[in-house]
């Protein structure tokens, strides 16, 4: 009698539970962490956030801690331990991949490419459907063999479709999906923050150290003690490049649309008859609450054992989720 079960297509190592995807990732921890194909981008930017941190910690924090509060150096730690977190989160955790289609199901899928028609300026095959009067456009990827969901992509550094795909984070070295969105949302809020209280902090400090050596000219600390201005420009540098990061993200959930969706014009100019993205809720807070503070999706990538019927999760073609 034959099993009505398909093994899937991932090695696993009993001794250390690691796992070889298909794509470009590699799972450790029975499943738990999805290693980064990019790591050196990972290290330079957990660098930059570390220095100056060093540099504020070893020469500000002893004299923020006696002459101001103790509770300064205590907050900057306090965010500055999120903010790594919540790297750390982004980077390792699985964005969302969608597994790959087994063999049954690309056959059951083939006979519908025929009939399949191209997205209007493009030759890719796709099956449209109607989300909230607006036209989106199902993909055929060839690499997975089966249907995108709608707000699905195939990332070509990660070799995976990716549910809710936002894009390729170079400097996390992970895609940017619908797992791990609102972490990365998180790490780029807890930067900002982190960066403005160094600066405020670090400004405090040389003030104070330049009236300590009753210097007229504030702006002669940063050359007396050049770690102030090593301090200065991490953080300045920092701050300008998440600024603009954050705020372009902020307005993209508010409007609850992805990078993918905006760069690309999916909807034509969200849609051109109500301005708005098809997933888009009633206002702006509504979108905001749901894309951060929405159900969490559970990840359909199971590394080990094999695959039932109720282990096929979709995760739904009409799902207001990002």
């Amino acid at each position: 009698m034959q099993s009505d079960k398909q093994p899937l297509n991932a090695k696993c190592d009993e001794n250390n539970g690691s796992n070889k995807w298909p794509g470009n990732n590699t799972f450790v921890c029975r499943g738990l962490i999805n290693l980064t194909n990019q790591p050196f981008h990972l290290i330079v930017t957990v660098v930059f956030i570390c220095l100056p941190l060093v540099f504020f910690f070893v020469f500000d924090g002893p004299f923020l801690w006696n002459q101001i509060s103790p509770a300064v150096p205590i907050v900057v730690a306090v965010v500055a331990l999120y903010c790594l977190t919540s790297l750390f989160g982004t980077a390792f955790k699985d964005p969302g991949i969608i597994p790959r289609a087994t063999q049954p199901e690309v056959e059951f899928f083939k006979p519908n490419l025929d009939v399949s028609l191209p997205c209007p300026g493009s030759s890719v095959v796709t099956q449209k459907v109607v989300i909230n009067g607006v036209d989106v456009y199902m993909r055929w990827c060839k690499t997975c063999g089966m249907w995108r969901p709608p707000r699905a992509f195939h990332c070509k550094d990660c070799n995976n479709c990716i549910a809710g795909f936002d894009h390729h984070c170079p400097w996390v070295g992970n895609c940017i999906g619908i797992r791990n969105y609102r972490i990365f949302h998180m790490f780029l809020l807890s930067s900002l923050v982190l960066s403005i209280l160094v600066i405020f902090s670090t400004v405090h400090f040389a003030a104070q150290g330049a009236m300590q050596v009753d210097l007229h000219d504030d702006s002669r600390i940063y050359l007396e003690r050049p770690f102030i201005l090593c301090t200065m420009v991490f953080s300045c540098v920092g701050f300008f490049t998440v600024v603009g990061f954050y705020g372009y993200h902020f307005l993209l959930a508010s409007s609850h649309l992805s990078t993918f969706e905006e760069t690309k014009d999916l909807y034509g100019f969200y849609c051109e008859r109500t301005r708005k993205s098809p997933f888009s809720h009633e206002n702006c807070c509504s979108n905001l609450c749901a894309v951060l503070n929405g159900p969490m999706f559970p990840s359909v990538v199971k590394l080990k054992g094999e695959m039932t019927e109720k282990d096929n999760v979709s995760y739904g073609s009409t799902s207001n989720n990002l």
